[in-house]
């Protein structure tokens, strides 16, 4: 159910972006830290229910691997989607 809201809501905030003429750069910085931040609040509401420190590692590499496969994905929807 997360994951559903979260990718109609950065699907719906890439498109508005897109439509603003936002550069390439700025815009796969934004889905970069978008979908990090996103995933590391979620991890992190996990790890003060939990506390278990195993959970909070692997929360963060979790978001920073999401920011940064959402960042590339972005790059090739751009390059491609002209």
């Amino acid at each position: 159910m997360l994951e559903f809201i979260m990718g109609a809501a950065s699907g719906f905030l890439f498109d508005f972006l897109d439509k603003k003429k936002i550069s390439n750069k700025r815009l796969i910085v934004f889905a970069f830290f978008s979908n990090a931040l996103l995933f590391l609040f979620v991890f992190l509401l996990g790890y003060f229910f939990n506390k278990t420190e195993v959970g909070f590692y692997i929360g963060l590499l979790l978001s920073v691997s999401i920011g940064f496969f959402g960042a590339v994905f972005m790059f090739l929807h751009k390059r491609f989607n002209k």
